[in-house]
């Protein structure tokens, strides 16, 4: 007579391993879905739409005085703007929003976020002694570029929101 024990038992472990993974790998999928959707809200509060097209002006008005002053003028939209996508950036190095259904919505206000407070930043860097201020921020629109890049697109302009016409 033979002896199914030990084959009975290894199937029996191989099926629980596989068990095991497929349930890691759904519950992941499973986060990355419920952030993204958390950052889609994020993104589509009205205060934090209020405060990019806040940001628009800002840089309109920096484009045309080049005084880093401006952006001292609303510090409330600034800093929101910034600290949002530094938080967004955060997630997406750490794999807690999944990139491409992200970058296929958003690149482009990305982009256009870093362009416009790229020269705060910077300007905080400085005054902070804090080479990693708004890393993530950073690192969110390195990705930007590599979407685009990849996706073969152009910037998008930035349009002057408040001022009227196209601006490069």
């Amino acid at each position: 007579m033979t002896d199914w024990s030990t084959p009975i038992a290894l199937v029996a472990l191989i099926v629980a391993i596989v068990s095991v993974f497929f349930t890691i790998w759904y519950q992941r999928k499973q986060t990355q879905l419920s952030s993204l959707v958390l950052v889609h809200q994020m993104m589509s509060d009205e205060n934090a739409r209020k405060a990019r097209g806040s940001v628009y002006a800002i840089h309109m008005r920096f484009v045309e005085s080049k005084s880093l002053n401006e952006f001292e003028k609303d510090n409330f939209s600034v800093t929101k703007v910034s600290g949002d996508l530094d938080i967004v950036g955060s997630m997406l190095k750490k794999g807690l929003i999944p990139e491409e259904p992200f970058m296929m919505t958003y690149w482009g206000l990305v982009r256009n976020m870093w362009r416009a407070l790229d020269p705060w930043v910077e300007d905080q860097r400085k005054k902070r002694e804090e080479v990693a201020f708004r890393e993530y921020f950073e690192f969110l629109n390195e990705r930007a570029m590599k979407y685009r890049d990849k996706k073969r697109y152009e910037d998008p302009v930035i349009y002057r929101v408040f001022i009227g016409g196209p601006v490069s």
